[in-house]
């Protein structure tokens, strides 16, 4: 018994420390505290190289939290480990942008790359999100594209210029349906290196059906991108182990509203059948998962998929 419940707890462990990487989820204060008793009490006991994997993580972790002061030693050890390490720049950079040094951390990232563009992917991208923190969006999307001119295997940097366009509306905030659809074609590039993440194929089909949604009126247009998100959100359903992703089941009922609404169906029968079939399935899915975990959201729950008109038929 003791056995079973070890490998129970094991498995949930594993699905919920993969759930928070593949969900980009920070845990930020956890790594932290665990990283800096692990090198204070255990440092000894480890292989050179892990300790300072950790001794960096454990940085990053602090400024995250908003504590650059506490991962100054640090970053400062870590430097002069590794004087020549791109990795270590990219390190110092942060530190200095979360301490408000930009222009200090704008000259590493510079001189890093001039002198070796080919081995500064983290310091382009740093660049971009230096920018990014001082609230120019449209030069932190620029250096971004940049940056994947050179590094286009880069899957974080697409997913991260996808999340840009997404909350800027391209920069300049002219045309929201444009920097949808521009967001949705990053979040794709992103799916090229990652084709099974459910919460990658969510985020695609989010940026797909908000293009199509803004949209005037009926169109080729609107029903194209209403298509491929509903592909996304199925992905991301079948990748979840079927009623496993909310997002992407509570997407499916939105495509189905959106077709409905604007005219977007296929002209094809079948098509129109088996799109309603799914939005119902979905409906009924999250009804389901919100009994088993949320029962006092149901009723909530229930309601907002009526007005959507995906219960009419259940």
């Amino acid at each position: 018994m003791f056995a079973s419940l070890t490998r129970r707890k094991k498995n949930t462990t594993t699905t919920t420390t993969s759930q928070v990487r593949d969900l980009r989820a920070r845990e930020s204060r956890t790594v932290a505290l665990a990283g800096s008793l692990l090198i204070r009490k255990h440092r000894s006991s480890l292989p050179e190289a892990e300790a300072w994997t950790v001794l960096e993580q454990a940085a990053v972790a602090a400024i995250d939290c908003g504590a650059p002061l506490a991962a100054a030693p640090a970053v400062a050890a870590v430097r002069d480990r590794f004087p020549d390490s791109r990795r270590a720049d990219a390190l110092a950079a942060l530190f200095l942008e979360a301490s408000k040094r930009y222009e200090d951390a704008e000259e590493i990232c510079d001189s890093a790359c001039e002198e070796a563009p080919a081995e500064s992917g983290m310091l382009s991208a740093r660049r971009a999100a230096l920018a990014w923190g001082q609230g120019d969006a449209a030069e932190a999307l620029r250096l971004m594209f940049e940056h994947l001119d050179v590094f286009q295997a880069d899957a974080e940097g697409w997913a991260q210029a996808g999340d840009w366009l997404a909350a800027s509306g391209g920069g300049d905030g002219s045309d929201p349906g444009a920097a949808a659809a521009r967001a949705a074609f990053c979040y794709e590039e992103a799916l090229l290196h990652g084709p099974t993440s459910a919460a990658a194929h969510a985020r695609a089909a989010d940026a797909l059906l908000a293009s199509a949604d803004r949209v005037p009126g009926s169109s080729s247009r609107s029903s194209a991108a209403l298509d491929a998100a509903r592909k996304h959100y199925g992905a991301a359903v079948a990748l979840a182990g079927g009623g496993g992703c909310a997002r992407a089941l509570w997407g499916l009922v939105a495509c189905e509203a959106a077709a409905a609404s604007k005219g977007a169906r296929s002209n094809n029968d079948n098509n129109n059948s088996e799109e309603g079939n799914a939005a119902e399935l979905a409906a009924l899915a999250l009804l389901k998962k919100y009994a088993e975990e949320a029962p006092t959201k149901v009723l909530l729950a229930k309601a907002a998929l009526e007005g959507l008109g995906a219960l009419k038929r259940v």
